[in-house]
């Protein structure tokens, strides 16, 4: 079965003006969902009418904090002190049901890491180094992709200017890309 994944509106933004939504409801890892603010944060269009159709198609589907659940409400105080609100929803998301979170940010990422590990965290790049790596993209198709990412000009500042490029980095067991060997960050 495949393990749950909530995406922050810097990702959905990202991969959606590169026209790549469809790397979250083609993962064959994971099932996305979207937290209510993330959904609103997102008003650029054409990837807010396409989330929109995502979700209405159940190719996504929306995650709210439970009101219920005490680990959850503490989580998202806790991460709201650390992180932007959207950021804050989806982190506790994701860390109270052992889900992976979909994140940008590399404040953000580095502070899950120290928090709870490097593998409850996934990004752009990582989207598409997998979808590579499973035969879902060529490398061509995810190049293209991966040019248009906001992320893009901090890759090409630490010379990496493709997709290929990512690929021999080190992941880490979530799947994550962001580290070169022996960089210690």
């Amino acid at each position: 079965m495949a393990r749950n994944g909530v995406a922050d509106a810097p990702l959905l933004l990202s991969i959606g003006a590169a026209s790549a939504l469809h790397l979250l409801w083609n993962d064959p890892d994971r099932a996305w969902h979207v937290t209510p603010m993330a959904r609103d944060e997102v008003r650029s269009e054409p990837t807010r009418s396409e989330l929109s159709r995502a979700l209405l198609n159940g190719r996504l589907a929306i995650a709210g904090l439970d009101a219920e659940s005490e680990t959850e409400l503490q989580l998202f105080a806790h991460w709201s002190s650390l992180v932007h609100a959207g950021e804050a929803e989806a982190i506790a998301i994701a860390l109270s049901r052992g889900w992976v979170v979909g994140l940008e940010d590399p404040g953000a990422q580095r502070k899950v890491t120290r928090a709870a590990g490097a593998e409850h965290w996934i990004n752009s790049a990582t989207l598409l180094v997998t979808a590579v790596r499973q035969g879902r993209m060529t490398i061509a198709e995810a190049d293209a992709v991966f040019g248009q990412l906001d992320c893009y000009g901090g890759y090409r500042k630490r010379g990496i200017g493709t997709i290929e490029g990512l690929i021999p980095l080190r992941a880490h067991p979530g799947g994550g890309v962001g580290c070169r060997p022996g960089s210690g960050s």
